[in-house]
């Protein structure tokens, strides 16, 4: 079979962005031939993203916030609730 990352333009040098990049590339075409999770799976990428728009929403707010991760809410605080959406 035909090696699926021969295609895949490698970064010159070491180090930087194009690195990681390449890296996550070849982790994620690997996955879809293992058909296992991926390192960064969306899971990772979701709690990434939420600690962002937390710290976005508390600047705003300008204020400490509590936030409950299990059921992804604030807790006791209408105000910052309504700054969550998708």
């Amino acid at each position: 079979p035909k090696d699926i990352l021969k295609d895949v333009e490698q970064p010159k040098g070491k180090g930087g962005w194009g690195d990681s990049s390449a890296t996550h590339t070849q982790n994620f075409l690997a996955c879809v031939k293992s058909r296992q999770l991926p390192v960064a799976d969306v899971a990772v990428g979701h709690r990434s993203a939420t600690v962002c728009h937390l710290g976005n929403i508390a600047v705003r707010l300008g204020r400490k916030l509590t936030w409950d991760p299990v059921n992804e809410t604030f807790v006791a605080d209408s105000e910052a609730a309504k700054w969550v959406s998708k």
